[in-house]
Order: structure tokens, then sequence, then C-alpha cells
């Protein structure tokens, strides 16, 4: 996608990431399997953890931006030498589908190379299940306290996905 930007997040960014992220939020709550002892947690709270992360010296946090508007965020705690971890990425609802996280992650892939990279997601939320696992190429590891567990290790973008090039 054309004039998508990875610009660092700071604390003033948070409130025009408020609306993006509650539309996020409710578009996973449509896809969370019901059902399960642990819900996703509430925008409030993903809001928070995100904040949390700006105060964290090792973290690298980013703003996604669609011409200059912020559509999305994510944190990664990286370690060129070891495991990195992605934390917190979502993308409004208003534009997924369109190939934008795929794009995220291939920008993490080419400017913070790592031997491996981990990912926890709700477990309810089948949606994201599949992003990290079929469009990324994480591998299942294990569920804990709601959240599955995924690991990336030095492979590719999912390869021969059965998803669609616009898809995530």
């Amino acid at each position: 996608m054309q004039g998508l930007q990875y610009l660092s997040l700071t604390k003033a960014d948070l409130e025009s990431l408020s609306l993006p992220m509650s539309r996020a939020y409710r578009a996973n709550q449509h896809h969370a399997v019901q059902h399960l002892e642990h819900a996703p947690l509430n925008c409030d709270e993903c809001l928070t953890l995100l904040s949390q992360s700006l105060t964290d010296p090792d973290n690298l946090c980013f703003k996604v931006c669609l011409g200059g508007i912020p559509i999305g965020a994510f944190v990664i705690h990286w370690n060129e030498f070891g495991d990195s971890e992605l934390r917190h990425l979502f993308i409004d609802a208003k534009h997924q589908n369109q190939g934008i996280g795929r794009q995220v992650w291939t920008f993490l892939l080419s400017c913070y190379p790592t031997q491996s990279w981990r990912v926890e997601t709700p477990t309810s939320i089948t949606r994201n299940i599949h992003f990290y696992r079929d469009v990324c190429g994480f591998e299942w590891q294990y569920d804990q306290n709601g959240l599955s567990v995924f690991r990336w290790q030095g492979q590719s973008l999912a390869a021969g996905s059965q998803t669609n090039d616009n898809e995530y």
C-alpha cells in the first residue's frame, strides 16, 4: 500500500490512536470465539498496555500511518542476536484486509533482523491466530492463561499461504 509510514510512537500519539484501536478491538470481538473463559482485553486496557510500553527503554514503539493519518501501532522488544517479541499490533478495522498487516510484518523482517520472533495473542481471537500462523509463518508453541504463544524462526512469510495477497 502506497503512503504507509512507520513512525516513532510517543505518548502524545495515544489519543489519535484511540479511535483506530477501538475499531480494531470491536472487529476482533466479532471474530472471537465467544465460549472461551478468557476474554480479550478491552480497548482501554490495550491503550494502557501501549502507554506502559513507551516507558520501557528496551521497546521500540511505532505508529502505522497511511497518508499521514495514524491507523495502527505496534511495539517490538528487539534483540538482534536472540529472541525478539512483537507486541500490541493493531490496524484500524477500516483498513484491514488490504495487506497492511503483512506489510508491517515485512517491514519488521527487513529492518529488524533477529534469530526469532515471539508473539502472544488471545486464544479466543481466531483471526489473529490465522494472521500470525498462516500469513506471517509463525508456529504455535502453546496456550497459557487465555493466550496463544507463537514463534517465528528465520523462515520467510508463509510459503504458499492460502490467503489472498490483499488480506491482512
